[in-house]
């Protein structure tokens, strides 16, 4: 994995874990989602939303990148319709498969 996979990735799981673990983090993330993540990736294109949604034990969400305006789909469409890396992604699969073996709350 690169070096900017690997800082997605590792954004990605900070995130999960904050609103894991910090009630008023996640508070935040569900009035707001995009100041909540810019809290932890930094400044996010002006254009750019967020809609938090939850799995639970049974139900999972599955993501699908916006389809390209013309033409075929190709490997690099597949890479930048995820904001030019397949590591929010990939990340995601990997830490909700974690979480169906581990029980997280957050704290009341």
């Amino acid at each position: 994995m690169s070096d900017k996979h690997q800082k997605s990735s590792d954004q990605l799981a900070a995130i999960y874990e904050r609103a894991w673990t910090d009630k008023a983090f996640n508070a935040r993330l569900e009035r707001n989602p995009k100041a909540a993540i810019e809290e932890i990736v930094g400044k996010l294109p002006q254009n750019m939303e967020f809609k938090v949604v939850r799995d639970t034990t049974y139900t999972k969400y599955l993501s699908i990148p916006a389809a390209p305006a013309e033409g075929e789909v190709s490997d690099e469409d597949l890479v930048g319709a995820n904001g030019g890396s397949l590591s929010w992604v990939m990340a995601s699969v990997m830490l909700t498969t974690a979480v169906v073996a581990v029980s997280v709350n957050v704290p009341d």
